[in-house]
């Protein structure tokens, strides 16, 4: 070999071709569907239908919601599980669960609450003035408000049969949550329901 004589083990020779390709790097798991570790949203973030901001949003996680992660990292995103959907969801939202401090869930004066409502009405394709009009009028912006006598809950005052009949409903979520009140309100005003409402 280049000028030089000697002898080689058979052991490490081939027969023609050139240098071994080496073997590509493995793709990401994508979701096998099955639990492999858990995480903590640190902030509301989007679950999307694939491992980019391109991707459509299929629902949009609350802060310090406990996510099931079903593999491997693409993109800065991760797969995930949560109340009956998958998606992806940014690796740069979540933590280790006890690592964040519980969320605050908003009152009357957070502008917090306001985005939940807008978030909501963009995904529904609702105008966000008029959710953000019928949630001052039903609960002061307050997403943990109880009217005594009817029972209507939440800061969308939901009663609690019709909450139940909405998608957040049947996956269990929690009427008082902001954003599944706001997110179970762009739904029913979607799908022809915004006349439940009293205030208009």
């Amino acid at each position: 070999y280049n000028g030089t004589t000697g002898w080689a083990s058979a052991d490490y020779l081939s027969t023609g071709g050139g240098a071994t390709e080496p073997e590509p790097e493995p793709v990401p798991n994508a979701g096998s569907g099955e639990t492999i570790d858990y995480k903590v949203t640190t902030a509301a973030v989007n679950m999307r239908s694939g491992p980019s901001t391109s991707n459509s949003v299929v629902t949009v996680l609350p802060p310090g919601t406990r996510i099931d992660i079903t593999g491997g990292a693409s993109n800065g995103f991760l797969p995930a599980k949560w109340a009956g959907r998958s998606g992806w969801v940014s690796a740069d939202f979540l933590a280790e669960p006890g690592s964040t401090p519980a969320p605050d869930n908003g009152d009357s004066s957070s502008q917090g609450i306001v985005n939940i409502i807008y978030a909501a009405a963009d995904r529904w394709g609702q105008p966000r003035a008029d959710m953000l009009r019928v949630a001052r009028c039903e609960s002061n912006l307050d997403p943990r408000a109880v009217n005594r006598s009817s029972g209507a809950s939440g800061l969308f005052q939901f009663m609690p049969g019709t909450f139940a009949g909405t998608p957040n409903g049947k996956r269990g979520e929690d009427i008082f949550n902001a954003y599944t009140s706001a997110d179970a309100a762009g739904w029913m005003w979607a799908n022809g329901m915004r006349n439940h409402w009293a205030c208009q």
